[in-house]
């Protein structure tokens, strides 16, 4: 969903937000904000999910500022460096700093260049690719697969309703051609950044995104 923040409190970390669907104002808070840039502000547009506190009401979730901007900073010299014209000063603390970022950087080449990479290197969308994801998600993302063969019941009311694609994230396709469904993360009370995006009717291809429609990999369903 999608709608403008009318009235932010900074102080308290608190604010509401009117859908765009005239539907009424959705309280939020700011451990419900995904966008790190800035803070919040009235005025501003955002997409956001909607799931309910534990006294039964509406609030918004998983909220994403649109347009949000970085905010310039002035540089400013690195803490414990030398000022200028004086030679800097080693110090143990520093040497460990060093020798813990060369080993960051040596895990990270494992991951993505070394023997390691065929594990953790995502799979891109496209013709022929597919996505091969261990458990416990792919567990869920079974049990997803298995309601949209049988047509429901959905979990949440915004399972099988029609995904726009604004993001353009995936190929252009006639509006109601993709259809988006829930896909669920262990530990959270609300519908989470995981979804199955189906196109056609009946679905002839299957996306997967586990980080809220920035991101889609081809889905080859199990039989």
């Amino acid at each position: 969903m999608q709608g403008k923040i009318v009235t932010w409190n900074d102080d308290r970390g608190f604010g509401f937000i009117a859908p765009d669907d005239g539907s009424a104002q959705l309280f939020f808070h700011i451990s419900a904000v995904r966008t790190s840039v800035r803070r919040p502000q009235q005025g501003d547009r955002v997409a956001f999910e909607t799931t309910r506190d534990r006294s039964g009401r509406l609030k918004a979730a998983w909220v994403t500022l649109e347009n949000a901007a970085a905010q310039p900073q002035a540089p400013r010299r690195a803490p414990g460096s030398a000022p200028r014209g004086r030679p800097a000063q080693s110090s143990p603390l520093r040497l460990l700093g060093g020798a813990a970022l060369l080993v960051l950087l040596f895990l990270g080449w494992l991951l993505t260049q070394g023997p390691l990479s065929g594990l953790f290197t995502p799979t891109p969308a496209g013709p022929g690719s597919a996505l091969q994801v261990e458990a416990p998600i792919q567990r869920e993302i079974d049990k997803t697969l298995a309601l949209i063969r049988r047509g429901g019941p959905y979990p949440h009311s915004q399972d099988g309703t029609v995904f726009q694609n604004r993001e353009r994230r995936l190929p252009a396709q006639a509006r109601g051609y993709y259809r988006e469904y829930t896909v669920r993360t262990p530990g959270l009370s609300h519908r989470g950044p995981r979804r199955i995006v189906t196109g056609g009717n009946p679905p002839v291809i299957y996306y997967y995104t586990e980080d809220h429609y920035q991101s889609f990999r081809v889905l080859e369903p199990r039989p």
